[in-house]
């Protein structure tokens, strides 16, 4: 059967849905059948990879990306993650470690550019995915949560949303009071869908 493998952050995984909450804040021990990308996976005839994980950055997600030992047919969804998530990837032993830009100086941070430089390094890290998808012949396509109409021109990635999704996200809230609820989650869905269809990039189930 071919496969829908997405990746991103605690959106992906379902952090807060029924099947995905363990109070006060923590999150099921595997990915929720409420969310998107089970979602989606059933929308499209197609069994479910979700490889998303709370608290991922972008750099994370990348990492996993290239990692991943994808097979013929296989479609891609990613929904990347925050810009201020910093992820620091050591090899030996295979581990990542992840810090977040408000565990630091702001501060000191803008006084430096670093803010820039963060998002500078997102869109690069998007840009080799992309890269690397169409090099082995996956078809994909990207949803960024960061909406900015300042998008480098280097990044010229066929398949990429930056449209403002956050609409979806507000529709109702997860138990956690804090991710995106079920009906957020159908909302999105439903818009992913809808676009997926319209670009041709997967055949339709029927």
């Amino acid at each position: 059967m071919s496969r829908l493998i997405a990746f991103g952050c605690s959106v992906t995984y379902g952090h807060g849905l029924p099947d995905c909450y363990t109070p006060p804040t923590g999150f099921g021990n595997k990915p929720s059948e409420f969310a998107w990308p089970s979602l989606l996976g059933k929308n499209l005839s197609r069994e479910v990879v979700n490889l998303g994980s709370p608290g991922s950055g972008n750099l994370e997600i990348l990492y996993k990306l290239l990692q991943y030992n994808f097979q013929k047919d296989d479609f891609c969804v990613v929904h990347w993650s925050f810009y201020d998530r910093i992820d620091l990837v050591r090899l030996n032993p295979d581990k990542i470690y992840r810090i977040n830009v408000e565990d630091i100086d702001k501060e000191f941070l803008s006084e430096k550019g670093y803010i820039t430089h963060t998002n500078i390094r997102n869109y690069m890290v998007i840009h080799h995915a992309a890269l690397y998808l169409t090099k082995i012949n996956v078809p994909y396509y990207f949803i960024d949560m960061n909406h900015t109409d300042n998008i480098p021109s280097f990044l010229k990635v066929k398949y990429y949303d930056t449209h403002n999704i956050y609409q979806f996200f507000t529709i109702d809230r997860a138990l956690d009071n804090s991710h995106p609820g079920i009906e957020s989650h159908k909302k999105f869905t439903s818009y992913l869908y809808n676009k997926i269809m319209l670009l041709r990039l997967t055949k339709d189930p029927t």
